[in-house]
Parts: structure tokens; C-alpha cells; sequence
């Protein structure tokens, strides 16, 4: 799938937030499989602000309890940022990924890659900046 244009317009939630808490399951009912879903340019309206993403890539998969999902690029107000994950649809949610961002931060060049590993419960990130 592959979208040129697309506006999106929050609206702010009247509920009082509760804490969050994990769900007791995460699989899917069925397999599924996207192998290319691109967006050129998505800009998020919520309130008085604006945001523009552009140049969306992504792809993933999931036999129903395993999942995989892949950012390939995204531009955003801040950088360039790619991810990719696997995460276990069973508690306690074993979780797996890479980031990366490129950008620049008052006015300096910024490059951070993280890996992550452990579970949705207890999650550990080894960042390099």
C-alpha cells in the first residue's frame, strides 16, 4: 500500500487517565503479513499543533503470537528515525529491537542507536549516542 498525502486530526480525550497497565495477551486471532506500506507525507493536527512526517517505509509480519515489525525510515520534525522489533504476544511479552536516529539537536549533528532486549515488564535499552 502506498499513500501519497494524508491529514489526521486528534481529538483530545475527555476521559481522566487511569494508570497504564499491560494486557493479559497480545496475540492475534490470524496471521498477517504487510510487506510494503508507504506514506509520503503525514501531517498530524491535535489541538493548536502541527506535525509533518514524511517518507514513511514499513513492513511486518505476525504468525498470530509472534510479531515482527520494521520502520525502515521515517522523517520526523526532530530526524531521521528507523526501528524494528519482535515482540512475543504472550506474557511476559519478550522484546527484542533496534533503533536508530540521525538528526540534529540545537543545531548539532546527533546520531543514536539503541538495542533493546528483556519485556514489555522489564525492558533494558544499550544506547550509543
Amino acid at each position: 500500500l502506498h499513500a501519497g498525502d494524508i491529514e489526521m486530526r486528534v481529538v483530545p480525550s475527555h476521559e481522566p487517565s487511569s494508570p497504564m497497565k499491560l494486557p493479559e495477551n497480545l496475540q492475534l486471532p490470524l496471521g498477517l503479513e504487510i510487506r510494503d506500506l508507504q506514506v509520503d507525507k503525514l501531517t498530524v493536527h491535535e489541538g493548536t499543533s502541527t506535525n509533518e512526517f514524511s517518507h514513511f517505509q514499513f513492513h511486518g509480519r505476525s504468525d498470530g503470537r509472534h510479531h515482527e515489525a520494521a520502520i525502515e525510515h521515517l522523517d520526523t520534525p526532530f530526524g531521521a528515525v528507523s526501528a524494528e522489533a519482535k515482540l512475543d504476544g504472550v506474557r511476559p511479552f519478550a522484546l527484542t529491537g533496534d533503533l536508530g536516529y540521525s538528526g540534529k539537536v540545537n543545531g548539532e549533528d546527533v546520531q543514536v542507536s539503541a538495542n533493546l532486549a528483556g519485556s514489555l515488564e522489564a525492558l533494558t535499552a544499550d544506547v550509543e549516542a
